[in-house]
C-alpha cells in the first residue's frame, strides 16, 4: 500500500514547505558558524561545500522523514482495532516513531543526528586538513 494513500495533500504541502524551511535554516547557522574568526583560514567554497551544504540536505532530509514518522505512527495507530487490542511491539513502534516524528519535523533531529557523529563533541575543526583524519 502506498503511503500517500488516503492522505491529505495539505500533510504533503506541509511537509514540503517545512522541510524546506528547515534546509535554509540549516545552511544559514552553518554559515554563520562559518563566520568564526576559527574558520578565517578557510576560504568561501570550503565553507560553503564542507559546512553548509551537507548541513542543508541533513536539516531537510531529517524534516522529511520526520513527517514520514508521524505519518507512519498515524497510520499505525489508526490500523488498531481497539486501543485495548495494542500489543507491546505495535506500542513501542508508535511511540518511537511518534517520538522520531516530532524531532524531525521541529528540527532537532539533525542535531542529534551531528552530536552523535562528531568524535570531538561538537568541536568542528579550525583547518579543512583536519576533516581527512576525523
Amino acid at each position: 500500500m502506498c503511503v500517500f494513500y488516503k492522505n491529505p495533500t495539505w500533510y504533503l504541502i506541509i511537509a514540503i514547505i517545512v522541510s524546506l524551511y528547515q534546509a535554509y535554516r540549516g545552511f544559514r547557522y552553518y554559515w554563520l558558524v562559518a563566520k568564526q574568526d576559527s574558520f578565517s583560514s578557510w576560504s568561501t567554497i570550503d565553507k560553503v561545500t564542507v559546512l553548509c551544504i551537507q548541513a542543508e540536505y541533513l536539516y531537510m532530509v531529517c524534516s522529511i522523514v520526520g513527517f514520514f514518522a508521524l505519518l507512519a505512527s498515524y497510520n499505525l495507530l489508526v490500523s488498531q482495532k481497539s486501543m485495548n487490542s495494542i500489543d507491546t511491539g505495535s506500542a513501542v513502534l508508535i511511540a518511537f516513531s511518534f517520538i522520531i516524528g516530532i524531532l524531525g519535523v521541529s528540527g532537532e533531529l539533525g542535531q542529534l543526528v551531528q552530536q552523535g557523529k562528531l568524535p570531538t563533541a561538537g568541536k568542528l575543526p579550525t583547518d579543512p586538513k583536519e576533516l581527512i583524519t576525523m
